[in-house]
């Protein structure tokens, strides 16, 4: 699997939010393992915390990857290609903190659930690790405590709808004014079917996420499209698209495409003609508007 520079850059950011949000958790006690066999709410805590601070955080992660793939700018603005990496890059990382008023939200809407009231409760010799809840209005403790908002949880369960919300929708978002790409390109090669060798040109016009091949001039390309190839995968070397009658990428596809952004050399390849068409072309910037 080959990561998209946008990728890494959620990655990244969702690195420094998740080691963010573990350096607060010392206090909450979420996974407390030595007293989960002791006390009913340190149990409730642990299964708590593995759902919501280890569990989901990994289906997440594995949705910002899929949905980054193949969506980060190229041939853009220096600034739209800086926006296009903050809302699509650095926004769904914003989904930890979600997942981290989700935590909040539970144990402020249950805290007898998660926590017990008084040191009294329990045992003498676990109360100076295990933490007890306590609102603000209440006298100090010795032992260690949690502060709970009275009334807060509501709060933060709306909070951490919102971030999820927009942290999942952030890859999907419109690009920024000057990041919607639309690059043509004009390319000459040749083509190979069976023994024959055919010279060919095309021009090629990348659109979002599509690629459309059209041929040169007046002439109609072996690979020439109706609906639109479709990218596939992209890095800062190449893109690779193929021809399809929906959004999904497969290995049964009849048309594919690579083109090196760096040298310029586009292969092509149709196998739903009988022998395959294989074409070898040089492709040039025709126009690019941003």
């Amino acid at each position: 699997m080959q990561i998209d520079a946008i990728q890494q850059v959620f990655m990244l950011f969702f690195a420094i939010f998740w080691g963010a949000v573990a350096n607060v958790q010392p206090r909450w006690r979420a996974f407390h393992w030595p007293m989960v066999g002791r006390l009913p709410q340190a149990r409730h805590r642990a299964i708590a915390a593995v759902i919501v601070l280890a569990a989901l955080p990994i289906v997440f992660f594995a949705y910002g990857m899929w949905a980054l793939q193949g969506r980060g700018p190229a041939d853009t603005a220096p600034l739209a290609g800086s926006l296009h990496y903050a809302i699509r890059g650095v926004l769904p990382a914003f989904g930890f903190f979600g997942l981290y008023r989700l935590w909040l939200a539970l144990i402020e809407l249950r805290p007898d659930y998660f926590y017990a009231s008084k040191p009294e409760l329990i045992d003498e010799d676990y109360r100076h690790t295990e933490p007890t809840y306590r609102y603000g209005t209440d006298a100090p403790r010795p032992t260690p405590t949690v502060d709970i908002g009275r009334g807060a949880g509501p709060s933060n369960l709306r909070s951490a709808i919102l971030y999820l919300i927009i942290a999942a929708a952030a890859p999907w978002c419109p690009l920024p004014s000057g990041a919607h790409r639309v690059t043509q390109l004009s390319c000459s090669g040749v083509v190979y079917y069976g023994q024959n060798i055919i010279g060919d040109k095309l021009r090629l016009q990348f659109s979002g996420r599509e690629v459309h091949i059209t041929g040169d001039a007046t002439a109609t390309s072996t690979f020439e499209d109706v609906l639109g190839y479709t990218i596939c995968a992209e890095t800062n070397a190449q893109v690779d698209f193929q021809y399809a009658t929906s959004l999904k990428c497969g290995s049964d596809a009849t048309r594919t495409g690579r083109i090196d952004k760096v040298t310029g050399k586009l292969h092509l390849e149709r196998l739903d003609r009988g022998a395959p068409f294989v074409g070898a072309y040089d492709c040039k910037s025709a126009r690019v508007l941003d």
